[in-house]
């Protein structure tokens, strides 16, 4: 009898761990969307560590990947966010909701490179955007899931060789 009282106390307590570790979860999406980078990771380290849950690890790894990414900021960084990039994709493959809040922090800078390359195109103050779309096309020519952005750059930077 005592083995089963200690048994049931044992699975209620994993029980327990389950469902704080998925209010993690959500209070960290919830962070994400917010753009509360730091919060949210420190939520899914706190989810990780409460459950057995494989995909609490793998989203945490990819958040420290994702805060990584932020530190290069600065586009004259731009090969090392997409480094950074690459080492939050060979976490794990899969989709996740961390993978697609960096996919919306690339494509928001692939959008800053397009905005100084239009400006370019009015000053004429153009090899170093030249120089930086040349880098991205050959970093990032071949992802679908940023082929509209990088198309974009293309035209432009054809227009500024012109």
């Amino acid at each position: 009898m005592r083995r089963y009282l200690l048994l049931f106390c044992c699975l209620l307590l994993a029980g327990c761990g389950n469902k704080i570790a998925n209010q993690m979860i959500k209070e960290a999406k919830d962070a994400f969307e917010d753009k509360s980078y730091e919060r949210a990771v420190g939520l899914l380290k706190l989810a990780s560590d409460e459950s057995s849950n494989k995909s609490y690890e793998i989203w945490y790894e990819q958040g420290e990947a994702f805060l990584n990414m932020l530190e290069y900021d600065d586009l004259t960084l731009f090969d090392d966010l997409l480094l950074a990039w690459t080492d939050l994709n060979l976490i794990d493959s899969e989709p996740s909701f961390v993978k697609e809040e960096a996919v919306a922090y690339i494509k928001g800078k692939l959008s800053e490179v397009k905005e100084l390359a239009s400006g370019t195109l009015e000053s004429r103050e153009m090899k170093e955007i030249i120089e930086l779309i040349r880098l991205i096309e050959k970093r990032m020519g071949t992802l679908k899931m940023f082929e509209s952005e990088i198309e974009e750059l293309i035209s432009l930077k054809q227009e500024m060789e012109e």
